[in-house]
């Protein structure tokens, strides 16, 4: 699964990023992630499954889902906040999923 995470410049979903990394390395998880700012002219979503939104941004979710025609879900902010990577790869399985 191939996860972009977007958020209002991209730096702080870094942190977040490299912590799914590592979870699904250890895990043996074939999850790839990579962080992305939220200008929808700049964002490059074609090889991604999934888009998650930092909460910061949740109004741009339609736009982003229009622009790009990929799954959209926003990440509760205590889901951000506290970074747990599980947690994380759930919602954008959910999100392909369609729920």
């Amino acid at each position: 699964m191939q996860i972009l995470l977007v958020c209002a410049g991209g730096y702080s979903t870094s942190i977040l990023m490299n912590k799914v990394t590592k979870y699904a390395a250890d895990n043996n998880l074939d999850v790839s992630i990579e962080a992305q700012g939220a200008s929808t002219d700049e964002l490059n979503a074609d090889k991604f499954d999934v888009i998650l939104v930092a909460p910061q941004i949740r109004y741009k979710k339609d736009e982003i889902a229009k622009k790009t025609g990929k799954p959209v879900v926003v990440i509760p902010p205590m889901d951000y906040g506290n970074g747990k990577p599980q947690k994380i790869i759930e919602l954008a399985e959910s999100g392909l999923k369609g729920e």
